[in-house]
Order: C-alpha cells, then structure tokens, then sequence
C-alpha cells in the first residue's frame, strides 16, 4: 500500500515544497506549498489536511486548515471545514457557510 507519493513535478526544499500541476494534501505539511511553472496550478486541502506555511497557487481548495497566508491568483473555494489563520487574496472566491478566516480577505486586481 501506498501511503505517500512525490511526483517527478514537485520539490521539497528546507523551507519551501515547490509543484507544478496539482497537488492534493491529505496529512500535514510544515513549510510553505508553492505553485510553479507556466501551467494552471492547483492546491487541494482535504477536511483532515493541515499545512502550516503560506500557500500560492492559481487556483486553491481547502476543506481542512492553513495556518499562513494563502494567495489563489484564479479561484480560492472555501469548505465549510475550512480554517485559515492568516490573510487571504484571491481573484475570485467562493466561502462556504462555516468556514472560518483569521486574517484579512483581499481581491486581487
């Protein structure tokens, strides 16, 4: 059985996880998760995701809890599990009811 997967797209350096496509986090990562490349980049957290970095993609899902700021250059789609203690910018969003926002929210131009 397969418990955890690093494809050929992403990187893991001290500070920084680096990817480009998708990626889907189910466990808990402690570093900053980072959205590279010239293709359309995507974040997926699930209900029993954490991460305790900031995050930057095009576009970002989160169902479960960030604990850093999190940019969304395209869509930011909050769940209603959804946690976030810091601020967020996004192009476009979609909040949930019961998801929580510890921070600032501001629309990118």
């Amino acid at each position: 059985m397969v418990t955890a997967l690093i494809g050929n797209s992403t990187h893991v350096d001290k500070d920084l996880l680096r990817f480009t496509d998708d990626i889907y986090i189910y466990g808990r990562v402690e570093l900053d998760v980072v959205g590279t490349g010239e293709s359309r980049t995507a974040i997926n957290i699930s209900e029993d995701g954490e991460v305790g970095g900031d995050i930057r993609a095009v576009d970002i899902y989160v169902a479960g809890t960030v604990r850093g700021d999190v940019r969304a250059t395209g869509h930011l789609r909050l769940m209603p599990t959804a946690r976030i203690s810091g601020d967020v910018e996004y192009a476009s969003l979609d909040i949930a009811d019961g998801a929580i926002v510890q921070g600032a929210a501001r629309k990118l131009s």
